[in-house]
């Protein structure tokens, strides 16, 4: 089952990474302290950040919550966030994104 586990933990790693990559600005080093840990939350309201909110977050199958507003984000919520099982919150409002919430977020089940 460890295996399993870490593959699960480097697909994280990696999506957080391209996250990162993707942020232009980050005037309080809020991504700095990032560790190796799988993702259940993430909570980055009102930092300041720039870039584009990226698919590969999608691919953090743990996460619960993507809390994402009160930045200078700009593009679409990725469509492929709907896939994501567990995601039980999602917000983005105050940022520069455009476009309506995505057609696969009607497949998320509330519990």
């Amino acid at each position: 089952m460890q295996k399993a586990a870490d593959g699960a933990n480097q697909t994280d790693r990696a999506a957080l990474l391209a996250f990162k990559d993707g942020i232009t600005d980050d005037p309080f080093e809020v991504l700095r302290s990032w560790n190796e840990s799988r993702l259940r939350i993430l909570w980055l309201r009102n930092n300041s950040l720039d870039g584009e909110i990226p698919t590969s977050l999608s691919n953090c199958s743990s996460h619960m919550g993507v809390q994402l507003s009160r930045n200078s984000l700009i593009g679409r919520i990725p469509r492929e966030f709907g896939s994501l099982s567990n995601l039980r919150l999602i917000r983005a409002a105050l940022n520069n994104r455009r476009g309506s919430i995505p057609p696969p977020f009607g497949n998320l089940v509330v519990s």
